[in-house]
């Protein structure tokens, strides 16, 4: 993968993200696993599944929805991402459960309550010692 001169990778932490479709999904995975690309290179990586007007449509979407930047090299542009994975997923975690909460109320915390048993142990384990350390620190 091509790396961006003198490109400062430092990731915002209050980008307001929007959910992203399973193709920008599929593209984000690409680009936080090798930091930057271009389109070509998402391209030879997707060319079985996309078109490459497809790619291109999906990464200036992307860059629309704040999730990537844009820098031109050469001829073309490098994309990279705005935000980690890691961000994004705890932002769209949010996202999701205060709208679950706010639309619900409290039938929200009885079935989320009840679905905590549904889990394998593990999970389960995980997230209810999760719970009691977010517990402790408040």
């Amino acid at each position: 993968m091509i790396r961006l001169k003198n490109q400062d990778l430092s990731y915002k932490k209050n980008v307001r993200v929007k959910e992203l479709s399973n193709l920008e999904q599929e593209i984000m995975s690409y680009i936080w696993q090798y930091r930057c690309c271009s389109v070509s290179q998402l391209h030879n990586k997707l060319k079985d599944k996309y078109a490459y007007t497809t790619i291109a449509t999906i990464s200036n979407r992307l860059l629309e929805k704040g999730v990537l930047v844009r820098k031109r090299q050469d001829r073309g542009f490098i994309y990279s991402p705005k935000i980690t994975k890691i961000q994004y997923s705890k932002k769209i975690a949010r996202t999701l459960i205060s709208t679950f909460l706010s639309s619900y109320g409290d039938s929200a915390f009885v079935s989320f309550a009840e679905s905590i048993e549904e889990l394998p142990v593990k999970q389960r384990d995980r997230l209810l010692s999760i719970l009691k350390k977010k517990i402790k620190t408040k």
